[in-house]
């Protein structure tokens, strides 16, 4: 018999699961609310992330460079790997998330570059 994904300190290897259906469906329900609570702290960090980035957007412009830097998203890019591979995370999954953030940066560097206001956060 198969371990569920997550496990449980209740789990019987001899006998399976002694947990009830109930028992399960408060669990779920448990780590739900603790994957709620990462997600707010994500977003958290994101606005903070944006922040800078948009900083860093203003300066930029005002310094004269353009809005993308390849070789620093590039390096990022590595770093990220890396450390999402130190960490036993899928690094194709790890960059593909920074790909879609750095994505939305280039486009509110853009406009910063333009003269237009940020986007949003």
């Amino acid at each position: 018999m198969e371990r569920p994904a997550l496990g449980h300190d209740e789990w019987n290897e001899t006998d399976g699961p002694s947990m009830t259906t109930e028992q399960y469906r408060l669990r779920l329900v448990e780590l739900r609310h603790e994957i709620d609570d990462v997600d707010d702290r994500i977003l958290e960090v994101l606005v903070e992330r944006f922040r800078l980035t948009r900083e860093i957007g203003i300066l930029k412009r005002d310094g004269g460079l353009g809005p993308t830097d390849p070789a620093r998203e590039q390096q990022l890019y590595d770093r990220v790997r890396r450390e999402a591979t130190d960490r036993s995370i899928d690094p194709d999954v790890v960059e593909s998330l920074y790909r879609a953030l750095l994505s939305h940066v280039v486009v509110e560097h853009e406009a910063i570059a333009r003269g237009e206001a940020p986007t949003s956060l």
